[in-house]
């Protein structure tokens, strides 16, 4: 897996076959359907490294072939790229075949379909024995069955992993472009980009203000409340012997490592949020506290304030059993109840 260490813009990925034969050609024959499909969605399939502030995506292709040992061979390889700590996850991509009509569907990873519950957290090299250890827990079969449309359907070839990283020391200040308009002007939203004279806050002080805007305040008191709070939160960290900028003007920011005891400090259950161009939703942090909650929206640095959740994220999905929820308190109850978990091994060799 070391051959694909490139990121960005460029040509694909190397198919992951190299010199043997493709396999779409079986004794000659070549099924020039799934060939197909795999062409058709090579772009996902063999798509380069994407390094981003928030989280960095690593797409590897593989095949039915791919074992435990190359994994936690690129997931070493990624680990060496990093120089702060990070939370891990495991996305699989594969091929479908109906049992009944012989047609091949592509099944692309995505955040809803992570492969644990809980990303892992990696501060150390030696935490990454917990992916070992989770993995060799995991029946991947299983993983995979629980994706597809129906029990018409089987899996048929792995085509890629993605393992995504979500940077744990990542600011959270005013960012550095303006806001996209569907944020600036979002019914669900409050954007915090600019004061009340239409000028662009030159400060990182984005959670404070969606902090206060959630407690009530208006653009008359919004600035002064905005002042207190961050006041509060010096203080906390003073309380927990751990020094930061007290300066308002030139304080760099809440850190997303930092959110755990933010939410401790001001007592609220933060949930972070980022839309993507397609206006689905990628959860960047979600709250474990028991505090009343509050949605914020992640754009570059920036941090908006999200007044009307279900308007922003209509539809929700479990992780582990892939059910459907049409709001937040069904679906957040679900989550700590849900008894699908995947049992068995990982085996060394998928099929």
């Amino acid at each position: 897996m070391n051959e694909h260490f490139q990121v960005g813009a460029g040509q694909l990925q190397p198919r992951p076959w190299g010199n043997g034969s493709p396999p779409w050609e079986q004794g000659g024959n070549i099924d020039n359907q799934l060939k197909h499909v795999y062409e058709a969605n090579s772009s996902i399939i063999l798509r380069r490294h994407q390094e981003g502030n928030v989280c960095s995506v690593y797409n590897f292709p593989i095949d039915n072939q791919f074992s435990v040992s190359e994994i936690m061979q690129a997931a070493n390889e990624i680990y060496d790229r990093q120089n702060k700590a990070f939370r891990l996850n495991l996305e699989f991509g594969f091929i479908l075949v109906n049992t009944e009509t012989g047609e091949y569907r592509y099944f692309k990873p995505h955040h809803n379909q992570e492969l644990f519950h809980r990303p892992i957290y990696v501060s150390k090299r030696t935490h990454l024995h917990l992916l070992y250890l989770r993995m060799r827990q995991l029946n991947i079969t299983d993983y995979i069955l629980r994706q597809r449309p129906d029990t018409k359907w089987k899996p048929y070839l792995i085509t890629n992993l993605r393992i995504v990283i979500y940077h744990l020391y990542f600011v959270l200040g005013k960012g550095e472009n303006i806001l996209p308009e569907p944020i600036q002007k979002s019914a669900n939203m409050f954007s915090l980009s600019k004061d009340r004279k239409g000028q662009f806050y030159k400060d990182n002080l984005c959670a404070f203000r969606c902090l206060a805007v959630h407690e009530g305040h208006n653009t008359s008191s919004l600035e002064s409340r905005t002042r207190i709070l961050f006041e509060k939160w010096v203080k906390y960290n003073r309380s927990r012997q751990t020094e930061i900028n007290s300066d308002c003007k030139s304080f760099p920011g809440v850190t997303l490592e930092q959110i755990v005891y933010f939410e401790k400090c001001f007592e609220i259950s933060v949930n972070i949020f980022s839309l993507n161009e397609d206006q689905s939703v990628l959860s960047v942090y979600q709250s474990k506290g028991n505090f009343s909650n509050t949605y914020l929206n992640l754009f570059e640095n920036h941090l908006s304030y999200i007044s009307n959740f279900n308007a922003y994220a209509r539809k929700f999905q479990c992780k582990t059993c892939q059910r459907h929820f049409s709001n937040t308190r069904n679906f957040k109850r679900h989550q700590r109840t849900c008894t699908r978990k995947t049992n068995g091994n990982f085996p060394e060799v998928l099929f």
